[in-house]
């Protein structure tokens, strides 16, 4: 979101508090998960129209709706802030539409209770197997790409907490997600990482396509209502990836990146395990 095209939107007052502003916590409730179920047939066509994207089947919708709340929380802890970006949405709706706010905090409550549906239709349902091949090709593809990236991460914050979470990860369904996140820094960080010789774009659409080929194993056997739930969940994260995408980059375009904390930056990402 380049700062040109918001040439004229004034700053906030307070701007300069920011950097000292707590995290907000934000516990989800049976009344959040009412609301969430509310949201789920407000938005029922809606999601219908959405395209389910394979980046997101088989994603943590309950950590991703708290990071995602707790962001929020600290947007409106921050003073003047969202009135800023209602400004700069005013201001600049075809770049910022003020739905992108305001979808955030329903979508989550959404997401929460589709997770919730999700896990109660998977009862008693066993785990599949992914085959031995298919992991260990995985498992080394992503042990090249975080040997890279974190030798590109050293002395950078940001990107080193984000190498900390994804050496985190345990079993196929967190593989996926590893790769599926590498994949998206391989698009998104490529200018810093394009200056290790080893680096190659097709390494991260390589990445995107294993960790598909894992979650479609994972899913084989699901039963219908599992299968629904599972889309419905991926369609919630579509929604919620694009809006918090230009939130997060609003923030930062008013604030300043140092203005932001770190377990605030790229989040979103962050959550999807």
């Amino acid at each position: 979101m380049p700062g040109e095209e918001f040439e004229g939107v004034e700053g906030i007052e307070g701007a300069e508090e920011a950097e000292g502003a707590e995290e907000g916590e934000l516990a989800i409730d049976n009344q959040d998960v009412e609301r969430g179920n509310q949201v789920l047939t407000a938005w029922a066509e809606r999601l219908k129209a959405e395209a389910e994207s394979a980046r997101f089947l088989g994603a943590n919708g309950a950590q991703t709706a708290q990071a995602i709340l707790d962001g929020c929380a600290w947007i409106r802890s921050v003073p003047g802030l969202e009135a800023g970006l209602r400004r700069l949405a005013a201001a600049a709706p075809d770049i910022f539409p003020v739905e992108c706010l305001d979808d955030l905090e329903p979508g989550s409550l959404a997401l929460f209770a589709a997770e919730g549906k999700l896990r109660d239709a998977m009862v008693g349902v066993s785990r599949r197997r992914v085959p031995e091949a298919l992991l260990s090709e995985a498992t080394t593809h992503c042990a090249r790409l975080m040997h890279i990236y974190g030798f590109e991460a050293a002395g950078d914050a940001a990107r080193m907490a984000l190498h900390a979470d994804l050496q985190r990860g345990r079993g196929a369904a967190d593989k996926a997600s590893d790769l599926d996140r590498l994949s998206i820094v391989w698009v998104e960080d490529k200018a810093h990482l394009s200056k290790n010789h080893k680096f190659k774009v097709a390494d991260g659409q390589r990445a995107a396509k294993l960790a598909g080929q894992i979650r479609r194993e994972l899913a084989k056997g699901l039963p219908p209502e599992a299968q629904a739930w599972r889309s419905t969940q991926a369609r919630l994260f579509s929604i919620l990836d694009r809006s918090w995408s230009k939130v997060a980059a609003a923030v930062l375009l008013i604030l300043g990146e140092m203005a932001v904390p770190l377990t605030l930056r790229g989040q979103l990402v962050a959550a999807r395990r």
